[in-house]
Order: structure tokens, then sequence, then C-alpha cells
């Protein structure tokens, strides 16, 4: 028995062919990602010449607003087509804990028809077969903010790179500061490399880390030197704070 998709999407090719010309449809790229692009017959070639594969079986549909610029993958799931992503584009998309929601409407968005709330009444996520049995590293958390979780170590590094580039900068000057103390004390013979070494020497990092912070106390910190050290993980008093000049 032919699955409901395929019947839907069949359908809607032969309901549109003639009717309306809609601009854009699937191609699947060398990489095997699947994007959306015109598809006029120039536009197809074009495409086919960089090894561009034109998904001719999911129809013709339109891109003319900025939900659709938002989500322009939708056509494809509608009519079955989430299996074809690989797995890395899957990941990247964030589909693997955040599968969008598919509309009931059995239509593309073309000059006839733009979804509305009843388009999804009773819609479902996307089902992605290619998920079955994999383990997946992630969702990621950003350190600093609680927007949305990010579906990739990378992207979590980019977003906190660009958007909290002070923050992680005063987190690796608070692990430098501590490493640098703690290496210099060693070395110099507050705590002697046998001493940190040894079997029964009493949480030696500690004891080292310690009196790095002594020294620091010692000789004052400022604001900004506290904070970046309690977001390393190791804690100064405030009494001990230079104050801010002015």
């Amino acid at each position: 028995m032919t699955s409901a998709p395929v019947d839907d999407r069949l359908a809607y090719v032969q309901q549109t062919r003639g009717r309306i010309r809609p601009t854009h449809m699937y191609y699947r790229q060398p990489n095997g990602w699947i994007t959306m692009a015109a598809g006029t017959m120039i536009e197809r070639a074009k495409f086919s010449e960089r090894g561009w594969e034109p998904l001719r079986e999911y129809g013709m549909f339109d891109m003319g607003n900025v939900w659709c610029a938002d989500n322009p993958l939708t056509t494809l799931f509608q009519f079955g087509g989430a299996k074809e992503l690989p797995l890395d584009q899957v990941i990247e998309m964030g589909f693997y804990f955040n599968a969008p929601l598919v509309p009931t409407c059995r239509q593309a968005v073309t000059e006839l028809h733009n979804h509305s709330r009843d388009c999804y009444i009773g819609a479902r996520p996307a089902e992605f077969p290619q998920l079955k049995g994999v383990k997946i590293d992630g969702p990621f958390t950003c350190t600093f903010c609680d927007r949305s979780p990010l579906p990739t170590r990378k992207a979590l590094q980019q977003h906190e790179q660009v958007a909290h580039k002070d923050e992680r900068s005063s987190i690796t000057t608070g692990k430098a500061l501590a490493t640098h103390l703690v290496e210099g004390l060693t070395q110099g013979g507050a705590v002697t490399q046998r001493e940190a070494a040894a079997p029964d020497h009493p949480a030696p990092v500690d004891d080292v880390a310690a009196k790095a912070l002594d020294v620091l106390a010692s000789v004052g910190l400022n604001q900004k030197q506290i904070k970046a050290l309690a977001e390393a993980g190791f804690s100064v008093g405030p009494s001990n704070a230079e104050p801010e000049a002015e």
C-alpha cells in the first residue's frame, strides 16, 4: 500500500501543475545536505553544473515571506521528505531535540495558499528515521545567558565567542592568573615538586592554590580580577580588593 505522504505529494504535484507557477524546489547538494533554491529551468541547469540533484518528487513551492525563509524545509517535511536529510544536517539544524511541527493542510506555500493556524490543527513533529539508535552529544546550554540550547559544541563556542567575548575573556584571565601563581609557588619553593607529588601530601593542588590566593590577597586585587578568579573557581574575599580607578 502506498504511504500517505507519497499520496499527498503526488496529489499536490498534479494539482499545482499548470495552474500556478511556484518558484522554488529542493536540491541535494554534493555533501548530501538538502537545500531549497530557485527551480526555473535555467536555475536547475546552473545548479546541476555544481552537482546539485533536483528533488522533483517534492514539487514546487514559493518563498514569498519571512515565515518561509525561517522554515525552508517545511514543504519537504509535509510530503515525507524528512528521511532525505543526512544525519549531520539533522544534528546541526537541531532537529534531533527540537523537531519542527509539520502542517496538516497538505498544501505547500504558493500564490494560492499561505499557512495559517488552521494548517497546524493536529500537527505533529517531523520524524527523522536516521536518528534511530544514534546517541548524540547535546544540546548545549550557554554559560552566560538563557537563550535556547544550541545543537552542537561548535555552535556553542561560536555563540559565546561573539555574544560573550568579555565574559569569556574574564574567565580565561582568572584561570591564567591562578595557573601561573600555582606554577610559580610550586617552582619557587613554596611547595616543592616532590611534596606536591608525594602520595601522603594532603590535597597538594588545593594547598598551593590557597597559598597563591594568599599572595593575591596580600598585593590587592581589583574587582575585575576578583570576578575573573571567582568565575575560574577561586574565591577571594571582597575585603582584599582594591577600589576601581575612577
